[in-house]
């Protein structure tokens, strides 16, 4: 308790001292009654035939030199002293920036030597040397890396037509599939189909006998047989020819 006392004390009396009020006024009021510290602390007792606080306060104490003249003093020293601070410090920053000034254009004047000219001029050469190189390397990474997208572009475009090319080759294989299934199923399609291979190998004209008319148009809607050189005379078409090579694996001839 008593040393947390002690610290408190001593923290108060250390923000006292170093406050520049406080200082201020010690300042001036020793300056005001600077007679009774030479009372106080160079004169002898003996010499003023009392003690030194009767002394003093016979004497030397009043309102106006121990407390009026000091707080004026006080005011004038803080605001005055401050200003004249203040300016002294900007008249110090202003030549301060002069001779900052003086000294780098005397410097900007100062000719270079014949060592220093020619080493100028090989880091010159050397930057310049590096920034063609840095120009090079980025236009070369440039040119590699759109060459590269168009590599890319060109197989997601080989890709993609490809994927487009199957799809469509599966449709058109299930189409076709299912399209010879239904030819196979008409079994009066079917029955006729040996003979009018026949008709069509020996170049003979369809009679409607042999071939009746409608299983004749049949085939030819169904794009199997179309018109050849000759009246009532038929080829096979590329689809036909497919058909024929199924039938007679189905029917083993």
């Amino acid at each position: 308790m008593i040393d947390e006392f002690k610290k408190s004390i001593s923290s108060i009396l250390y923000e006292r001292t170093t406050s520049p009020l406080f200082g201020a006024f010690l300042f001036s009021w020793i300056v005001w009654n600077w007679k009774i510290v030479l009372v106080l602390f160079f004169t002898n007792t003996k010499e003023l035939k009392t003690t030194k606080f009767e002394y003093i306060d016979s004497n030397l104490l009043n309102i106006y030199d121990g407390l009026i003249y000091p707080i004026i003093s006080t005011i004038l020293i803080l605001t005055v002293y401050s200003w004249l601070a203040e300016q002294a410090y900007r008249l110090w920053l202003y030549f301060d920036k002069r001779k900052s000034d003086h000294k780098n254009s005397i410097e900007k004047q100062k000719l270079l030597t014949l060592e220093q000219s020619m080493k100028l001029r090989v880091e010159l050469a050397n930057k310049e040397e590096s920034f063609e190189k840095l120009i090079k390397d980025k236009d070369d990474l440039i040119t590699a890396l759109k060459n590269e997208n168009s590599e890319l572009t060109t197989r997601l475009n080989d890709i993609s037509n490809n994927r487009k090319q199957i799809e469509l080759t599966n449709n058109n294989s299930s189409k076709d599939k299912k399209e010879m299934d239904e030819f196979f199923s008409n079994e009066n399609a079917v029955n006729h189909f040996e003979e009018i291979a026949n008709y069509i190998q020996h170049n003979w004209q369809f009679e409607n006998k042999a071939i009746p008319d409608r299983i004749a148009s049949y085939y030819i809607a169904h794009d199997l047989i179309k018109k050849g050189s000759g009246s009532g005379r038929y080829d096979f078409t590329e689809k036909g020819k497919n058909y024929l090579k199924e039938y007679f694996k189905i029917y083993n001839k």
